[in-house]
């Protein structure tokens, strides 16, 4: 019987600092939705209609 493979984790998935647990996936997309957020409120404050509320 062979021993097993060792499963390579990505950069991406392990912890930034030791002893935490936020990854780097993690925070990229915590940016990605900040981002996305702004975006939305920037564009509904310039019209804001109801219409333009619910579009965004």
């Amino acid at each position: 019987m062979s021993a097993p493979t060792s499963v390579r984790q990505s950069r991406w998935l392990t912890p930034i600092v030791p002893g935490t647990r936020v990854t780097r996936l993690e925070l990229f997309f915590d940016l990605v939705f900040v981002f996305a957020f702004l975006n939305v409120t920037g564009l509904v404050s310039t019209h804001p209609t109801p219409r333009s509320v619910v579009a965004g």
